[in-house]
């Protein structure tokens, strides 16, 4: 009984088992090494029995077999000229399409690079090199490592260049404006108005009387002869009238005093021409006895 169950499931499965074509991927020209997302170009050949005029997309795939699950990355120029890559979500119309020939064979070039932003890249290393397709109708990628599809496997030197460090831009510290202080205008004071200085009211000093003008004795502010007050400016009056009287007096005596000089003189000559006169006249007479 459980050998015919066992007979039904295989006949089962080889009824409805979707048949798997044999496929060849030969590469050529990849490069040993590779500097950062440095480009190479291989040469495809890919055949596929009974594939005549049947459409591919090709997939190009890095990766490090040491890492499970595998992550494949990489770039490839797709029919456009544009790169192209797996990243999510995966639309495998995105990458370069094949079409098959009558010998059911594509023979062409691809351009790959790697994709050094993708997950699967871990920094400079080896990484395995591989080539995938995926069918019109299928979303899954066939990579030709599988028996379906073998095919040799490239190994490739990934050569990342150091990230340079980036220098902290020193951020500017803000410091702070000093409002500058407003000048005070100076609040013109009012000139102090000057206190006139009294000047001090000059006591005249009592002049005695000159003995020119007589005067009777007096003290100043007490009772005269005729019974009246003399007061200081009186007295002051009275003085200034007595010096010009006696400037007055002085100018006639000098006019006196050279008016009598010059009839002096005169009278003087005047005996002496007489004098010499005489005397000439007496000598005449003691001459003419001779």
């Amino acid at each position: 009984m459980r050998a015919i169950i066992v007979l039904i499931a295989v006949l089962f499965l080889l009824h409805f088992a979707n048949p798997v074509s044999a496929a060849t991927f030969t590469f050529e020209g990849s490069l040993a090494e590779i500097h950062d997302d440095e480009s190479f170009t291989i040469n495809v050949l890919l055949s596929i029995a009974s594939s005549k005029g049947k459409s591919y997309y090709i997939r190009p795939g890095f990766f490090q077999p040491e890492k499970t699950p595998r992550s494949y990355f990489g770039y490839i120029k797709d029919n456009a000229g544009d790169w192209a890559n797996g990243g999510s979500p995966i639309d495998k119309t995105q990458f370069y399409k094949i079409t098959m020939n009558d010998n059911n064979e594509w023979v062409g070039s691809l351009i790959i690079k790697a994709d050094l932003e993708a997950s699967g890249f871990n920094g400079s290393g080896n990484y395995n090199f591989i080539i995938g397709r995926y069918t019109e109708s299928g979303s899954t990628v066939n990579w030709c490592d599988g028996d379906s599809t073998p095919c040799s496997t490239s190994i490739i030197t990934i050569n990342q260049a150091p990230t340079p460090t980036s220098t902290p831009t020193p951020v500017p510290i803000n410091i702070p404006t000093s409002t500058p202080t407003p000048t005070p205008t100076p609040t013109s004071l009012p000139a102090p108005t000057k206190t006139p200085t009294p000047t001090p009211s000059r006591t005249p000093t009592p002049i005695l009387r000159s003995s020119l003008s007589p005067a009777p004795e007096e003290v100043l502010g007490e009772s005269t002869e005729t019974g009246e007050i003399v007061s200081a400016t009186d007295t002051e009056s009275s003085n200034e009238d007595a010096l010009a009287s006696n400037k007055s007096k002085s100018t006639n005596n000098n006019w006196f005093q050279k008016f009598f000089i010059w009839i002096g003189g005169i009278l003087l000559i005047a005996c002496a021409i007489l004098s010499f006169r005489v005397y000439i006249k007496n000598k005449k007479p003691d001459s003419e006895t001779i």
